[in-house]
């Protein structure tokens, strides 16, 4: 039998939605966590490919009635009719007698560097002579049309519309998902930076879009915006806020993501064409040469640039091949891009803010480098300066550029025109005195740790309660405590441990018996405290109130009712 057969509650990230994380026991959902971040994140994906999450960049996308929606000539029925997914939630869109367009368009307007998207929609055959379509437009090119698809004989019945201006490659598809629903798919790539709208459109018999309906249309359900050349599995979203990350950085399993509050400073983090990144050359040095677009980034689309820097031979510090972008400096400041050389080889070039620094890469494959400055100048820099040891040329491609108030990176945060900020991660579970061990119990996390002084879990008596607060963190010097809030218990680790490593952590309390395993082994007890009162709440990666989010990826965490045996914690921890 395995010890987590005993737990009273283990959260292993796989399922989750909006506001909520799933634990695999209890299975009734009631030791599901509660999940907050109020803003969009990136995360890497199990492709190993960086992505929005969610990914799904439309909001209410299976309530088609709500404001998000533009109605123009159309109105919606709500959850007229069965869905794809069993429930009765699919939505009847249907004409009006206006000789009009009749067409249902989401608020998004994505407004970035060129990129590909895909829209796709659920879709289902309704009335006699009512089909669908699907279009991209923009403010100032016109845009591009799917063409007519019939839903009910599973075909498109008209041609690709000739793209606007801002528009290139319209590839369509439709998939057959059974009981007469189609996923229609329509992907673009989008040269405008004024934004892109998506739409869904009725059509009639004679494959118009323009015409004076009846009152009759079709259904339709789970509508999705993303990123990319292909249709990513369906995300349902309501305001598309407090969606966990599970991160498969590293690949294998994923990992709970759970980061403090950022903002990207740079601007155009990954336009290096952009006026706001200054391409330099001094004394004998060319000046920087940057060509945007020329590689498929760490996002998997082709907007990597490519940067060029020739010395000329100058072996002096005035001879510079560079370029600069400006930040608002912090007390604190960490830089980092992805970077990769275009040959095999090793090269060593500039990459500082605003003073001295090289960095050395090896290899053509993509890879984060990063630098944190105690007294930041405000000045991101790459590039290469005689005298540095490196050859007369750099030519790599970068992506991805951000600076940022800290002592560690964290997750890529893009930008284009302004600074940008993600919002912490919080996760947490309230109410759940039976399944936390009022007289005895065990704490288990599993995580990797990317900063030191940090809280990973939490467990006490009410929210906000210091005093009853019950501990496992990490402090300065990246030693593992355990500790309570009255400071009747404290437990260090003699040993630091390396940060970005994985790390099994149980600690046991009972009155008079205190212990915290690591990794397999004992690492303190404590033979002479109570227990904290009345444990009912559960914090991870967060302090009691939830407004001090730390850096950690979680890949597992448990709790039990009982002290288990030291035999059992060896086990338990052991990698």
């Amino acid at each position: 039998m395995s010890l987590y057969d005993d737990a009273s509650l283990i959260m292993f990230p796989s399922g989750y939605k909006e506001n909520k994380i799933y634990s695999l026991k209890p299975t009734d959902g009631s030791g599901d966590l509660t999940f907050t971040r109020a803003s969009t994140a990136t995360r890497v994906n199990a492709d190993g490919l960086i992505e929005t999450s969610p990914v799904n960049l439309l909001q209410y996308s299976e309530d088609f009635n709500n404001a998000f929606y533009t109605k123009v000539e159309v109105t919606v029925n709500s959850n007229t009719t069965t869905a794809p997914n069993g429930t009765t939630t699919a939505d009847s869109l249907l004409d009006t007698t206006t000789n009009f367009i009749h067409a249902l368009t989401p608020l998004t307007s994505k407004a970035e560097e060129p990129t590909t998207f895909t829209f796709s929609v659920y879709a289902k055959f309704k009335d006699a002579n009512r089909k669908i379509a699907l279009s991209f437009d923009d403010a100032i090119s016109g845009g591009c049309g799917s063409g007519v698809f019939n839903l009910l004989t599973g075909v498109f019945d008209s041609a690709i519309e000739v793209p606007g201006a801002g528009f290139t490659n319209p590839i369509r598809s439709a998939e057959n998902v059974g009981n007469g629903w189609y996923r229609l798919i329509f992907t673009i790539t989008s040269n405008s930076v004024s934004g892109i709208r998506s739409n869904i459109f009725v059509a009639d018999n004679s494959n118009n879009q323009f015409y004076a309906g009846n009152g009759t249309g079709i259904f339709i359900w789970g509508a999705q915006l993303n990123i990319g050349s292909t249709a990513k599995p369906y995300f349902p979203t309501t305001d598309r806020l407090n969606v966990p990350r599970i991160d498969y950085t590293g690949g294998g399993c994923g990992s709970l993501l759970l980061e403090p509050q950022r903002t990207n400073l740079v601007t155009y983090s990954e336009q290096f064409d952009n006026a706001d990144w200054s391409k330099l050359g001094q004394g004998i040095a060319d000046t920087a040469v940057v060509t945007a677009n020329y590689a498929i980034s760490p996002d998997g689309t082709q907007n990597a640039t490519r940067f060029v820097c020739n010395l000329n031979g100058g072996t002096t510090s005035n001879d510079r091949s560079w370029m600069i972008a400006s930040f608002t400096a912090q007390a604190t400041s960490t830089i980092s891009i992805w970077i990769k050389l275009n040959s095999a080889g090793t090269k060593t070039f500039v990459f500082s803010d605003a003073g001295g620094g090289t960095k050395t890469i090896s290899g053509t494959d993509w890879q984060r480098i990063d630098e944190t400055f105690l007294s930041p100048g405000g000045e991101f820099r790459i590039g290469l300066i005689g005298g540095t040891g490196s050859s007369d040329t750099l030519d790599c491609c970068i992506w991805g550029a951000q600076a940022e108030s800290g002592s560690y990176k964290t997750s890529y945060i893009p930008t284009t025109t302004t600074a940008v900020t993600r919002l912490a991660d919080s996760a947490s579970k309230t109410g759940i005195s039976s399944l936390i061990g009022q007289t005895q119990g065990t704490m288990f996390v599993e995580v990797e740790l990317t900063s030191a002084s940090e809280q990973i879990l939490i467990i006490t008596s009410a929210a906000g309660n210091e005093v009853n607060r019950l501990q496992i963190y990490i402090d300065a010097s990246r030693k593992i405590g355990l500790y309570r809030g009255d400071a009747s218990v404290s437990i260090l680790s003699s040993s630091a441990y390396s940060l970005n490593s994985v790390l099994k952590i149980a600690a046991v309390y009972k009155s008079n018996d205190y212990a915290l395993y690591i990794n397999g082994v004992s690492v303190g007890t404590d033979t002479s405290a109570t227990i904290p009162p009345t444990p009912s709440v559960l914090y991870l990666g967060s302090y009691v109130d939830g407004s001090k989010s730390n850096s950690v990826t979680v890949n597992q965490a448990a709790l039990f009712k009982t002290r288990l045996s030291n035999e059992q914690l060896a086990t338990l921890t052991t990698l």
